[in-house]
């Protein structure tokens, strides 16, 4: 009679296959562990260069707003420099057409004064005229310039200041020596003393910015 087929497995058989399984079960494992290591490297990886190209971004635009603010700041202290200076500029001239208008006053109530200034005024204004002249004065100013060869003629109208306009016989020839034409010069040559000496301060704001 044959043998039938062994369906039992004998103790060792079973062990060996118990051993077979977990040796297969830790390789899986092992896989399993490496690729989910490997696969988490490289989402960390990812997640760190998304980080890194966000805070360069970010980084970049605060460079861009802190550009942006030190040139609004520039141009802010440049218009307040200008405007400070351009204020002090008329504050200046103010100043000394404050004090000229109060030297010319005060000249004009002294009357002892006030004539040997219009003398002055009036041989100034004949240098420039050739022959008889005419002169022309403020109201009540005409017995100022009395006894003057050279004048033919003495005029009065309204020069609230003072001074004297002179002219030759035809017209032609007209020197404004009057206290306000005086002024007007005078002021002429501070504005540009004072734009002299604050272009420097001008010049320095401009190249801060």
């Amino acid at each position: 009679m044959p043998d039938l087929p062994r369906f039992a497995a004998t103790e060792e058989e079973i062990e060996a296959f118990k051993r077979s399984l977990n040796e297969e079960y830790e390789r899986k494992i092992s896989d399993l562990e490496k690729r989910l290591e490997r696969e988490l490297e490289e989402l960390i990886a990812s997640s760190r260069l998304a980080v890194e190209k966000k805070v360069v971004a970010i980084q970049q635009d605060l460079n861009r707003r802190y550009d942006e603010n030190l040139k609004l700041i520039a141009r802010r202290t440049q218009k307040l420099g200008r405007e400070r200076l351009l204020a002090f500029s008329d504050e200046l001239l103010r100043s000394a057409e404050e004090r000229i208008t109060k030297t010319l006053a005060t000249i004009r109530q002294d009357e002892e004064h006030y004539t040997r200034v219009m003398r002055t005024l009036l041989d100034e204004a004949l240098i420039e005229i050739d022959g008889m002249a005419v002169a022309i004065v403020g109201r009540g100013d005409g017995r100022f310039l009395s006894q003057c060869d050279r004048v033919s003629a003495v005029h009065e109208e309204d020069i609230p200041l003072g001074g004297c306009t002179v002219t030759d016989a035809e017209g032609e020839r007209i020197v404004d020596n009057t206290f306000e034409g005086r002024r007007k010069r005078v002021k002429k040559s501070i504005v540009r003393r004072i734009s002299a000496a604050l272009w420097p301060l001008m010049e320095e704001i401009g190249r801060s910015g």
